[in-house]
């Protein structure tokens, strides 16, 4: 069975595939890092310029792998530096785009990492964007100061 894996074999990943119990991205003095229950196949790709290069876009794409089901897990990462509504623009079209859309896929986070967020306010831009997600695209929004670690589960 063709898996999300299989669908980005034209794209070289950023950091290849192999076993991992923690990933790590970063750009422009910014680090994103997600720390794995166990150690899962993952990969990291440059969404910005290399598989979307026209119109909005985040700047990575963190895959790894379900041990229990084979399915893959999509983690969409926007580092940014304050502007929270063009953030979640940019993550919406990469999480809305065709290329990442795959039977294979089990659970969807986007995390936006930068300084200067709100966060905690029921009326906030973000907040509508998390309710959004969820609803619309099955993701899991979230901000995030820089230098974050999100335990996932595998």
């Amino acid at each position: 069975m063709a898996t999300i894996k299989d669908k980005l074999k034209a794209f070289t990943p950023e950091q290849e595939y192999r076993i991992r119990s923690a990933v790590s991205v970063k750009e422009n003095g910014k680090r994103y890092s997600i720390r794995l229950n166990e150690p899962s196949n993952s990969a990291v790709f440059q969404i910005d310029g290399d598989i979307i290069k026209i119109g909005q876009r985040c700047d990575k794409l963190i895959l790894f792998e379900t041990t229990k089901t084979s399915k893959w897990n999509e983690v969409f990462v926007e580092l940014k530096g304050k502007d929270i509504t063009h953030a979640i623009d940019q993550i919406e079209a990469s999480v809305n785009n065709e290329q990442f859309r795959h039977a294979s896929i089990d659970k969807r986070y986007a995390r936006i990492v930068g300084k200067n967020i709100p966060r905690n306010t029921s009326s906030s831009v973000l907040t509508r964007a998390k309710i959004r997600f969820l609803k619309e695209y099955k993701c899991d929004l979230r901000a995030v100061n820089p230098g974050t670690s999100d335990n996932l589960q595998v």
